[in-house]
């Protein structure tokens, strides 16, 4: 995903803080670019108010390094260098490198069934390998997913144990191990629990001992139920429309593939070991920065781009290489762009309740280095060779097209002799045809997005290209409104899925399903095709229903890229 310069940001000159860090030492960029940079975190300076940390790294030394707002508001505590701020999904990069590590350093391999240390994968029936957790191709299900789909309420403390529970109900994997992607937050949660089954230490011991001190990072640490109150963290906030500070409190607890806490002190440190390995931890890191791979070698290639072990992305920002890793969760934000063939780097880090910061380390990218950037920020559309749209050979493609995978609806429709590609917030952008079947959607910016048109004996499909991402599959389906007394006789019961323990009512009201399990909000389902039906709510965003050798509904699949076969039985007819 790359990095939108959608505003334009005052410069203000500010005062450089740099301290030197061990292993790095500090240089300078020119006034100029000080005053760039400065601009772009200008809103974070501000009295009595959460911010955050920026660092720029080249060559492993500190070009930059600034540190603004405050950890905690209520007692005026200024954030330093070593105030920790919690990194989300960036723990994830933590998690694997410690597995790595525990691979490089023990006779545990990376090829190990994964059922040797987690007997209840045998149910399963299949052969996992831990290395497919890595991968994101182990078919395990997203614990996220069912913990919503239970009706866990938010309230409600959940841990690590929490977790395992909900990921031992699954009866069978999504698909055979290795042959397909799905990006579950079992996979990286069940990594910390091989770590600590092999090397006989919690989690939080391990990677203390053997990643945090072995870099010297002194402010790191697994954030748990009995440190969450650690003076060394900063508080998360979230600041209103009314320039309202509102303290969030931390909603997650024990599961350290999105818990851990980190400096910006710190961070330059990962960062530079990542960058510059002694040599007894250079396959751990060669290993870490390859890129995940199935069994027949197909990368993991999303619009954010390619992942690696160590679970960052990589794509092309405008002409070079670019490893990118972002992390939110409550108040807190973070993250790392890697510029390998550059060897820079740039971290940011805050509290103040931004959902995301990296467009302050990628702006900053742009004009320390403008010359290693040779692509053009937008894209020159005249210079593309078009062929005139044909109103009667591409009306076939106007429609609604659903992609399962993603639970996504989409128009294709034409207006003023323009074929438009509209989304379901009514957003639409124009497409560029570049051949008969082939059109290029236009936007603000460099991102380049084709979408390509079959037509397979009058099914049409579209197939949507991000990049170099693998394209997503949409099939053009025929709106059909379904009574409320057809949606009633069909599909009015109750439905549990024995796995969860957990019932949903559907009631069909007003044209629509309404379904409730009595612990969290009635989740709304609109009819899309051949009893396929979108959800409103993100765990639920479609399933479809199955019929008997009678014809009748017996229940429901749940499916979407994290769960692709979670049954539920309809258990009686219409209420």
């Amino acid at each position: 995903m790359k990095i939108k310069n959608v505003f334009s940001l005052p410069i203000i000159l500010m005062g450089l803080v740099t301290v030197s860090c061990q292993e790095t030492k500090t240089v300078s960029l020119n006034k100029s670019q000080i005053a760039v940079v400065d601009s772009l975190s200008n809103h974070w300076n501000k009295e009595n108010r959460p911010g955050g940390a920026i660092a720029i790294l080249k060559d492993g030394d500190v070009l930059y390094k600034n540190v603004l707002g405050y950890a905690d508001v209520s007692l005026s505590k200024k954030s330093t260098e070593k105030t920790g701020f919690q990194l989300a999904q960036i723990s994830n990069s933590f998690v694997a490198y410690a597995l790595l590590h525990l691979a490089a350093k023990t006779t545990f391999s990376l090829e190990d069934d994964l059922a040797t240390y987690l007997p209840f994968i045998t149910k399963l029936n299949t052969d996992i390998k831990v290395k497919h957790l890595l991968q994101h191709s182990s078919g395990i299900h997203d614990f996220e997913v069912l913990k919503n789909i239970k009706g866990w309420s938010d309230e409600k403390p959940f841990g690590l144990n929490d977790a395992i529970e909900l990921i031992q109900t699954q009866q069978e994997v999504s698909f055979v191990p290795g042959t397909a992607f799905s990006p579950s937050r079992s996979n990286l949660l069940l990594a910390t629990v091989i770590i600590e089954r092999v090397s006989k230490k919690s989690f939080e011991d391990y990677i203390e001992e053997n990643v945090f001190k072995a870099l010297q990072m002194e402010d790191s640490y697994v954030l748990t139920s009995t440190n969450q109150t650690d003076s060394r963290m900063a508080k998360s906030y979230r600041i209103n429309e009314e320039d309202t500070i509102m303290t969030l409190k931390s909603r997650k607890e024990t599961y350290a593939s999105i818990n851990i806490v980190s400096s910006i002190s710190d961070m330059i440190k990962w960062e530079v070991h990542l960058q510059s390995p002694s040599m007894e931890d250079k396959t751990i890191v060669d290993t870490f920065n390859s890129d995940v791979q199935l069994d027949n070698g197909k990368t993991y290639d999303v619009p954010e781009g390619r992942l690696t072990y160590g679970q960052k992305y990589i794509h092309d920002e405008r002409g070079i290489p670019t490893a990118m890793s972002t992390g939110g969760i409550d108040g807190f934000a973070s993250a790392v762009f890697n510029f390998p063939t550059e060897k820079f780097t740039t971290i940011t880090l805050s509290n103040n309740g931004e959902p995301y910061n990296g467009y302050i380390g990628m702006l900053s990218a742009h004009n320390i280095m403008p010359e290693a950037f040779t692509d053009p920020t937008t894209t020159d559309y005249t210079t593309l060779k078009t062929v005139a749209l044909r109103q009667e050979y591409h009306q076939k493609f106007e429609g609604m097209y659903w992609d399962a995978l993603g639970e996504l609806t989409r128009e294709i429709k034409i207006e003023n002799d323009t074929l438009r590609y509209i989304r379901s917030n009514g957003y639409s952008s124009a497409l560029i045809p570049l051949s008969e079947n082939k059109f290029q959607l236009k936007t603000d910016f460099d991102d380049e997005i084709y979408l390509e048109f079959k037509d397979e004996n009058g099914d049409i499909s579209m197939h949507y290209f991000y990049g170099d991402a693998t394209p997503f599959f949409f099939e053009k389906y025929i709106p059909r409104e379904i009574s409320e007394d057809e949606l009633g006789d069909t599909y009015d019961g109750h439905y549990s899925c024995d796995a969860l323990g957990v019932t949903y009512v559907f009631e069909a009201t007003e044209n629509q399903l309404i379904a409730s399990n009595g612990e969290t909000e009635p989740i709304q389902f609109k009819y899309i095709k051949n009893s396929v039906f979108q959800g409103n709510q993100w765990f639920m965003g479609s399933i479809e229903f199955k019929k008997d050798n009678k014809g009748d509904i017996n229940g429901f699949y749940v499916k979407n890229d994290l769960i692709r076969n979670l049954w539920f039985s309809k258990t009686n007819g219409k209420n």
